[in-house]
């Protein structure tokens, strides 16, 4: 999905003169897309590197969004980590992702078939429209009440309990 990526941040640039620049990290962009002078490609970043991790968190808490037209995702932690910074996501609506991004909550989805027009026909309504706060706001409370790694534990500790003293299950 990176081409999308690409085009959502030259529409912006163009059509709506929204000045946008593009971080990639992870993928494998072209480089007529490297090359672009909007765009910063970070590549591979090896989280228990600490000194990409610093790199990771830093572009995450400096991002206005994030842009995720995944082509074929079922979960995107990425959607996780996003939420923990309070950014708003734009992001297609493949496997699980709607689980994390709930349109108009904390972003918003889009069919498979979205393009980069789309993606950014949207963020420059949210723009206008005064709802980027409100996505950021709303991401990150998601990110404390449910995609967490503390929330994550309470619940498969309650399944684990749950099935643990299940009669069928008992000694």
């Amino acid at each position: 999905g990176v081409n999308i990526a690409f085009d959502t941040m030259n529409e912006l640039n163009r059509t709506y003169n929204i000045q946008t620049s593009l971080v990639i990290i992870g993928g494998f962009p072209g480089n007529t897309i490297v090359m672009d002078e909007n765009v910063q490609y970070l590549g591979m970043l090896n989280k228990n590197s600490e000194e990409d991790y610093n790199t990771f968190c830093n572009e995450f808490r400096n991002a206005d969004l994030l842009i995720f037209p995944t082509r074929a995702e079922y979960h995107g932690i990425v959607n996780c980590e996003a939420a923990a910074f309070g950014l708003p996501i734009f992001a297609t609506n493949t496997g699980g992702v709607s689980t994390y991004v709930i349109d108009g909550f904390n972003g918003f989805t889009f069919p498979i078939s979205a393009t980069g027009k789309d993606y950014a026909q949207k963020i420059n309504e949210c723009l206008c429209n005064s709802q980027m706060e409100n996505l950021s706001k709303n991401s990150r409370k998601l990110y404390e009440d449910k995609f967490n790694w503390s929330t994550w534990e309470r619940r498969v500790s309650q399944i684990i309990n749950d099935v643990c003293n299940h009669k069928e299950f008992a000694p």
